[in-house]
């Protein structure tokens, strides 16, 4: 079978494409015929060697894929062979097939074609992640989305327009129609008519952001003052502190925020 993979022969930012073995599934794997495969940052990454979470070179980049089942290794339940299926890879996903244990595949539905799920994998997981398990965001309750044209950021704007919660998104104006298209306020920081509290929170979030050793008791006291309760206050910094860090790591890695 046919991929592409990163070596050191290659060089630095090239990927070299040739024949490899074709693998074969397990006790617990399901073998997948490759029909689409997303293409982002963290291959871009891989690519330059600088991922941190990638096996040792050479390594098969792709870290999101659709396809169809190919073969099923023994006790794999609840999988057929020609079944469309999607998975976030991590490494693996530029091969026409990849073999991977039966619990990281999801079905795709048949409204949804093969490009569209591989697409969307790594922004919705992130933005879900983010709503449902760290910040466990409840309907009727408001969020703050920075970055909110990016990919992540359009992903958590209608994440959280499922979950019945009023959406603020910052993004710079050209983006505005597509930030109010998706459910939410645009905001522009320096001169968006937003309240008292939504200023407090702001100003809190970015003091965090350029250095969070300066947060304070005060600080909470002042959300407090506003209308925030505990709750809403460790949900902000949660959230502050989880972008805080993913921009702490790619700027490690050497990677755009854009």
């Amino acid at each position: 079978m046919r991929a592409a993979w990163y070596s050191p022969k290659s060089g630095r930012g090239v990927l070299q494409t040739g024949e490899c073995d074709r693998p074969q599934p397990a006790t617990g794997q399901v073998l997948l015929r490759v029909r689409a495969c997303g293409v982002g940052a963290t291959d871009l990454t891989m690519l330059r060697g600088k991922y941190a979470f990638a096996p040792k070179l050479p390594i098969v980049g792709g870290y999101e894929i659709a396809g169809r089942v190919e073969a099923i290794g023994e006790g794999v339940q609840g999988f057929q062979v020609g079944q469309r299926v999607a998975a976030m890879t991590v490494h693996g996903g530029f091969a026409e097939r990849l073999v991977r244990e039966a619990e990281h595949f999801v079905p795709i539905p048949d409204e949804v074609s093969d490009v569209e799920a591989a697409a969307v994998i790594l922004n919705y997981v992130s933005a879900w992640q983010m709503v449902h398990r760290v910040a466990k965001v409840q309907s009727g309750e408001s969020a703050l989305v920075t970055a909110a044209g990016g990919g992540v950021g359009t992903s958590l704007l209608q994440v959280l327009h499922l979950a019945g919660v009023k959406t603020y998104g910052a993004a710079s104006s050209p983006k505005h129609d597509l930030v109010a298209g998706l459910g939410a306020m645009p905001l522009d920081y320096r001169s968006a008519p937003i309240t008292e509290q939504e200023r407090v929170m702001l100003d809190y979030v970015v003091k965090m952001t350029k250095d969070a050793t300066r947060c304070s008791p005060a600080d909470h006291e002042g959300l407090r003052a506003v209308g925030f309760d505990d709750r809403g206050i460790v949900q902000i910094t949660l959230i502050a502190a989880w972008f805080n860090y993913i921009n702490r790591v790619a700027d490690a890695l050497g990677v755009g925020r854009d």
